[in-house]
């Protein structure tokens, strides 16, 4: 299990998305720990996106990032 979180405000304005990251793999990219909104443990970052995404709705944008959550990452 790891452990994620989501960043608050949008990271990337311009496409307005959110960033999940994952803290079990220590990331050099994580937002400000006033920024970040705990998600809980999941078995991999599918797992972590899935839940941020049915908590929210589809209104908002959930992307992996792109150096803890590579295989999550899209864009």
């Amino acid at each position: 299990m790891a452990t994620f979180i989501v960043s608050k405000p949008q990271q990337r304005p311009v496409t307005g998305q959110y960033e999940v990251h994952n803290l079990s793999r220590g990331c050099s990219h994580l937002p400000e720990e006033v920024y970040r909104q705990p998600l809980g443990e999941f078995l991999n970052c599918h797992s972590a996106l899935e839940f941020v995404r049915r908590q929210n709705g589809p209104s908002l944008i959930f992307n992996g990032c792109a150096y803890c959550c590579n295989e999550c990452h899209t864009t």
